[in-house]
């Protein structure tokens, strides 16, 4: 299956979720963007993040996201470290299954 496919959990979301939430009130408690600003990527959240059902949605959306505000650039690249350890943790399991 490709992986890029793969559906996204709705415990993913979820913690996709909470660390936007996360990173928004910590930007604005810094006063690193402006309540306008967290308003519209508020905005910009529900209509990308919530409609992404695969992974590539999902990290496509968390891309734009953190490409316009940058206050959101850690939940992408968390994302981005999260299906890149998988990936490992897969083709390690791959290789010890052939080698046995």
């Amino acid at each position: 299956m490709d992986l890029s496919q793969q559906v996204v959990s709705d415990q993913l979301k979820k913690k996709i979720y909470d660390d936007l939430a996360d990173a928004v009130i910590a930007a604005l408690e810094r006063q690193q963007i402006l309540t306008d600003d967290a308003a519209e990527s508020a905005q910009f959240i529900l209509r990308r993040v919530e409609k992404a059902t695969t992974l590539q949605d999902l990290t496509q959306a968390l891309r734009e996201l953190s490409s316009r505000w940058d206050i959101y650039t850690n939940v992408f690249l968390d994302l981005k470290k999260q299906d890149l350890i998988g990936k490992v943790e897969r083709e390690l399991q791959q290789l010890t299954s052939k080698n046995q």
